[in-house]
């Protein structure tokens, strides 16, 4: 998913539903397994219309890397784009919130959405959250040293 250098955070990952993809490698009751198994060791799981959102544990380092590994990042070449993308779609429907904050911002950085994350970033709800957050106060400037010289 995704690795922070502070706090005991959560990432998430978007696991697409069969009807949502044109090619899955996964059939649906092997999913259902295992989110299952994976709800087992701290992942939590939100259905949404288009697949589930996993929120995996930062804490534990080789799980994350591992479902990253193999069921995001080898699928084919587009599949992180599309799990960014399914994810930047979710949390742009949301309020700001602390992890609204966490997660659109870093995302919109990761697929270089330069202009959605400069409108997410002037929304003074948003600004207020991050300048408050002592973990996400660098991140929020670090965002604006890249808007300002042209990311």
């Amino acid at each position: 998913a995704r690795s922070y250098s502070h706090g005991k955070r959560r990432g998430s990952v978007f696991v697409p539903s069969a009807a949502a993809t044109e090619d899955s490698s996964l059939t649906d009751e092997y999913k259902q397994n295992l989110i299952s198994t994976l709800k087992c060791v701290g992942v939590s799981c939100l259905d949404i219309d288009t697949g589930s959102v996993l929120t995996l544990p930062f804490e534990n380092t080789a799980l994350r890397d591992t479902i990253w590994s193999r069921y995001i990042n080898t699928a084919n070449e587009n599949n992180e784009a599309k799990s960014r993308s399914f994810i930047i779609e979710y949390f742009s429907g949301k309020e700001p919130s602390l992890r609204y904050c966490e997660e659109l911002p870093w995302h919109l950085k990761k697929l270089r959405g330069w202009q959605e994350l400069k409108k997410i970033l002037v929304d003074l709800r948003t600004l207020d959250i991050m300048y408050s957050s002592s973990e996400l106060k660098a991140e929020l400037f670090n965002y604006l040293r890249i808007l300002s010289i042209g990311g």
